[in-house]
């Protein structure tokens, strides 16, 4: 897991006006350790939740920059995203920072941001065609990479929840074969499931009718 604090990513969110109002008083509450009330699209619970953020960090990742902290709403921390909060209240009430937290213990082994139970060891076999890719990038901490004799490669991660790598392997398409764990394989199976349903049409239905060859194939051997 990558993450940047870097202030030159600022400008990823001058293109919207709205948003950097919220990050700048997000940075104010931060700098003052001063709670700040926001109202909140949550893509998780489906709704605008309002709650009091006290935050411990800004934070810049996957091309989009983040507020973590406590949500007095969950009762616990939580990562919110700047382009989702629709408005920002400053208040006067204090708030200290865990001194033994961090990003990183926070996070711990989850793929990007999503830290899930239980930890499991990932193995995907990835073919020839991208194997050369993914042996140049860290893509997380733990990995490692076993190449096979044929030119792909297997690798392996230990992973704090599965959602947010399947994403990741459903990218590579085919080129990409889950072998462990079995969790995680009959999650991306069910999301190939369902990409096939999206691009099914009636139309393929029919031409499989009307060509005698296309129904052979669909003709179990006995």
């Amino acid at each position: 897991m990558q993450i940047s604090l870097e202030p030159k990513h600022t400008a990823s969110i001058t293109q919207n006006s709205r948003s950097q109002a919220h990050y700048e008083a997000i940075l104010q509450a931060l700098q003052h350790r001063r709670k700040i009330r926001i109202k909140y699209h949550s893509l998780l619970e489906q709704a605008n939740i309002t709650t009091l953020l006290s935050p411990y960090e800004l934070f810049f990742q996957n091309r989009a920059w983040y507020a973590i902290g406590r949500s007095s709403l969950h009762r616990n921390v939580r990562t919110f995203h700047i382009g989702r909060i629709q408005a920002t209240t400053p208040t006067s009430d204090s708030y200290e920072i865990p001194p033994r937290f961090s990003l990183q213990k926070h996070f711990g082994n989850a793929w990007r941001m999503i830290r899930e139970e239980p930890e499991v060891e990932v193995v995907v076999r990835f073919q020839p065609l991208v194997a050369k890719n993914v042996e140049e990038v860290l893509w997380h901490p733990t990995q490692r990479i076993v190449w096979n004799p044929d030119g792909s490669l297997n690798f392996h991660a230990n992973v704090a929840g599965i959602r947010e790598i399947s994403w990741w392997i459903l990218g590579y398409g085919s080129q990409a074969e889950v072998l462990a764990p079995r969790s995680l394989r009959e999650l991306v199976i069910s999301h190939v499931k369902q990409l096939a349903a999206v691009y099914h049409t009636p139309t393929d239905d029919k031409s499989s009718a009307a060509n005698p060859k296309a129904r052979a194939r669909r003709v179990p051997a006995v």
